[in-house]
């Protein structure tokens, strides 16, 4: 489910310059609710896991679309983006 609200929120800001992340987020909670009625912590985990998967493909999209401006290579991208998590990760596990 988060794939494919990733997949929408994406598609609309590619198209209009805005992230719909909060529309994302109670989308999942309203299709949670109906699964699964009465679990509120399970809404708001999914809800929230559904956000952030859509802010973050939505991230990465405009990353990529910067660098496509500039003429970097999308595979260059790529490999900035997983050295920058992988040294971020370390850096806020050992300043936390």
């Amino acid at each position: 489910l988060s794939l494919l609200c990733a997949l929408l929120a994406v598609r609309a800001l590619g198209e209009t310059d805005l992230n719909p992340v909060s529309g994302i987020g109670k989308l999942t909670q309203l299709l949670f609710a109906v699964v699964a009625p009465g679990k509120i912590t399970s809404n708001l985990i999914a809800g929230a896991i559904a956000e952030a998967g859509a802010l973050q493909a939505g991230d990465m999209m405009q990353d990529l679309k910067c660098g496509h401006l500039v003429g970097a290579a999308p595979r260059a991208q790529f490999y900035g983006q997983l050295i920058g998590s992988a040294f971020s990760i370390v850096i806020s596990v050992g300043v936390y």
